[in-house]
């Protein structure tokens, strides 16, 4: 599945009018049992409401004002009120990964996601971005997880892939990072499919001879740990 935002959003958002009667927001929110919701003015997203927007303004039983009193003042708030105004938004055609960046960068848990006139067509949240990550990784499926330590002026991917195959280990993804203080050094991560013990064993002993492995880790339903061998 390709790792464009239209691909893991959420396409069926419930959303509101700026103008909505917050009383009204609040029965939403507990009757779809929602995290987020847009709120739109003549149809372009202007704000967005959160669950701790509303339970901000939810009458408590530990509620100092009175109970009527506090009905009467929601009774005259909007969904304007009580929304995060401008969120940032996010375009369909935009890849996950920045998404991503927009929410660890503005602190957003849900995004919106607008077509190029500002209308609604989506919302992605972070449980959306941590799906691609475990997806993409292939997490789900188990298998190994093998770290390696690389500098440009030796060893690349290349090499390293072609003696996991080389041993019968089936790549399932590869991932890299560069070192913060070393522009000339990464590490990647590259995940296999699980092994049997000794070929699995015989495999890191064979990568341990030619590349700086600096970790080894797989699925926590296998019993043995061949960091050992």
């Amino acid at each position: 599945m390709p790792l464009f935002v239209e691909s893991w959003m959420n396409h069926e958002v419930v959303s509101v009018e700026e103008k909505t009667p917050v009383i009204k927001v609040i029965e939403l929110f507990k009757l779809r049992r929602l995290l987020f919701v847009p709120v739109l003015r003549r149809g372009k997203v202007v704000g967005l409401i959160a669950d701790r927007d509303v339970r901000d303004v939810s009458p408590s039983k530990t509620a100092v004002m009175d109970v009527r009193e506090l009905h009467y003042l929601l009774s005259r708030m909007k969904a304007g009120d009580i929304m995060q105004p401008n969120p940032t938004t996010i375009r369909p055609q935009e890849t996950v990964e920045t998404a991503a960046l927009k929410m660890l960068e503005h602190g957003a848990h849900a995004i919106p996601v607008v077509d190029s006139r500002g209308r609604l067509t989506g919302i992605i949240t972070q449980s959306d971005v941590l799906r691609v990550l475990i997806e993409i990784t292939g997490i789900s499926r188990g298998g190994v997880q093998l770290g390696f330590s690389l500098s440009e002026k030796t060893e690349g991917i290349e090499e390293i892939t072609s003696a996991i195959k080389e041993k019968g280990g089936r790549i399932m993804s590869i991932l890299g990072t560069r070192d913060a203080e070393d522009a000339c050094s990464r590490e990647v991560y590259i995940r296999i499919m699980p092994l049997e013990e000794k070929p699995l064993r015989s495999l890191i002993r064979h990568l341990k001879k030619m590349f700086d492995v600096v970790s080894v880790k797989r699925d926590p339903s296998m019993s043995k740990d061949p960091e050992r061998a």
